[in-house]
């Protein structure tokens, strides 16, 4: 049978000792340690314990690799707000910020906590984005059985534009990642924990777009005649009225300032500089998630009936993407280049879904195929990326080599 339960096999396993073991092997070689896990996970040990002790090697080891990195662009402005919290008191600190209170409260706490330390910093953050990815994904397709569990969590790991938005987009990013565990709690356990949404909002507030979707309650089942009718009036109205209601929500919100900042950002939209992102534009963007994203999610969709969950996530993927579109549509390129950072989760949901409907409908040999195709594609990517990337970064010889002391020592 292809589906797993949800990991009742070795769950009275004690974790401990293997994840001594293997931590004291990531310490030598962060990537040694991870893969002699990824082994001992796949030699049909199911232990959500171990799974999550998982998780937090390999979050660790990308906090390693950011630092990394050379401080340059919006990670340059991070540094130095992080720097200037250890020369100032609180209140003149949070004199400097008016909107986004959390984010800057946490880091001038993070900042006398960790003494000054910003790699330390770096590498706390970077763990935090990426551990609630990873829980995400594992509360997911726990029980889809560990080879699509692990293939989601490998896609996730290879996410480059996610990864090297971790440090550069450091706040949205940070967003990100506590919306797609409030969104996965929700969908796989129907818990609505609202403290998330102010706390991601509180980091950064165009955040707030994506959880106001999970409330629109028709994603929750297969799209029907009457769906696409609402959704089709809702885009006509935003391409028709949307400048007028956003100036309505201007002149609303004028007297608080963290509601009104993303409302007031729409108005300049059209004139913001798009140059800031490395490498691509928007249509290059689009390109990227119509691919990884909206592709693998349509042929799902198309493939029969599926349980609630999926439709869940797959609607939220059509209606964030229809967004998007409207964004082109109507030339805010810049909100397009910006909200386009929060799909990058949803290509290891699409297409680990891809894979696992793929072995339901045919076999287990045809589903294996395809995992091994998609991961040395993305592999593959990823180290070409790697290597032509213009941020100042260690070498990818030198973070497939390197001891844990040795990150700290680059630079």
């Amino acid at each position: 049978m292809y589906i797993t339960s949800a990991f009742k096999k070795d769950e009275n396993l004690d974790v401990i000792p293997i994840l001594i073991i293997f931590s004291a092997l990531f310490f030598i070689n962060p990537l040694l340690g991870i893969l002699g896990l990824i082994f001992k996970l796949r030699n049909n040990v199911q232990n959500d314990k171990l799974y999550y002790g998982f998780y937090a090697l390999i979050s660790l080891y990308f906090g390693l690799i950011n630092i990394t990195r050379i401080p340059e662009g919006d990670f340059l402005s991070y540094k130095k707000m992080f720097d200037s919290a250890g020369s100032l008191t609180f209140l003149s600190y949070m004199s400097k910020f008016q909107q986004e209170y959390f984010f800057y409260v946490a880091t001038y706490v993070f900042n006398k906590i960790l003494f000054g330390n910003f790699k330390l910093y770096v590498i706390l953050l970077t763990f935090l984005q990426y551990y609630l990815y990873f829980i995400s994904i594992h509360k997911y397709f726990k029980n889809n059985g560990k080879h699509i569990l692990l293939f989601a969590i490998a896609l996730t790991a290879l996410n480059l534009p996610l990864f090297f938005s971790s440090v550069h987009l450091l706040r949205q990013m940070t967003a990100l990642s506590i919306f797609i565990y409030y969104f996965i709690e929700k969908i796989v356990n129907k818990n609505n924990k609202w403290w998330l949404i102010v706390i991601a909002v509180l980091i950064h507030s165009s955040s707030l777009l994506l959880f106001l979707l999970t409330f629109i309650p028709t994603l929750r089942y297969r799209v029907r005649l009457k769906s696409i009718v609402i959704i089709g009036f809702t885009v006509v109205f935003i391409l028709l009225f949307g400048t007028w209601f956003i100036n309505l929500l201007h002149k609303l919100t004028m007297g608080i300032s963290w509601l009104n900042y993303p409302i007031m950002m729409f108005k300049s939209l059209k004139t913001l500089d798009t140059t800031w992102y490395h490498g691509q534009d928007a249509e290059s963007i689009r390109s990227s998630y119509l691919k990884y994203i909206l592709l693998p999610a349509i042929i799902v969709y198309l493939s029969g009936r599926l349980q609630q969950r999926y439709y869940y996530l797959l609607n939220f993927i059509f209606a964030y993407i229809i967004i998007l579109e409207i964004f082109m549509f109507s030339n805010l390129l810049f909100m397009q280049l910006r909200m386009s950072f929060y799909s990058r989760i949803f290509s290891p949901f699409a297409i680990a879904i891809l894979i696992f409907v793929l072995k339901k409908r045919t076999n287990s040999s045809i589903s294996d195929l395809g995992i091994s195709i998609f991961l040395l594609y993305f592999i593959a990517k990823y180290a070409v990326n790697y290597i032509d990337t213009s941020f100042g970064i260690a070498r990818l010889d030198e973070i497939l080599l390197s001891s844990v002391p040795m990150y700290f020592n680059y630079r």
